[in-house]
C-alpha cells in the first residue's frame, strides 16, 4: 500500500478519493492471504485522507464492500468509520478494545504507522 498506492495517488493528484472499503485482507479472513491487522485499515484511511486533503479539498466517500469473518470486518469498520469520523473533527479522542477484549483509548487511533503483515 504505501509502496504502490499512496506513489500512485500523489503522482496522479486526484480530485477526489473513492475508498472501496472490503475488509478481506484481513488475516482473520478465510479468501484472501494478505494477513492485514484490523488497526492496519485504520492507517490506510488516514493516509487515504491526507490524500483527498492534500489534492482533492478533502473530498472523499467511502463505500462499504465487506469481509467474510464476521467479527474481523465488524472491527475493521468500526476502525475505518471511526477514523473517518476522528479526522472530520466529528469525535475526539478514540477508544477501541483489541481482539483480547482489552480497551485503549488515544488522540491518533490504535495504529499509527505503516501496514503490517
Amino acid at each position: 500500500f504505501d509502496e504502490s498506492v499512496l506513489p500512485a495517488l500523489e503522482d496522479y493528484k486526484p480530485q477526489f478519493v473513492l475508498i472501496s472499503a472490503g475488509f478481506d485482507a484481513h488475516r482473520r479472513d478465510p479468501l484472501a492471504p494478505l494477513n492485514l491487522e484490523s488497526q492496519s485499515f485504520t492507517w490506510m484511511t488516514r493516509m487515504l485522507m491526507d490524500v483527498a486533503n492534500r489534492y482533492a479539498g478533502g473530498r472523499l466517500v467511502s463505500v462499504l464492500e465487506g469481509g467474510y469473518d464476521l467479527e474481523a470486518l465488524a472491527e475493521s469498520a468500526a476502525l475505518h468509520v471511526t477514523e473517518l469520523m476522528r479526522r472530520a473533527g466529528l469525535m475526539g479522542r478514540v477508544r477501541y478494545a483489541d481482539r483480547s477484549g482489552a480497551e485503549h483509548e488515544t488522540d491518533h487511533g490504535p495504529h499509527s504507522g505503516p501496514v503490517r503483515r
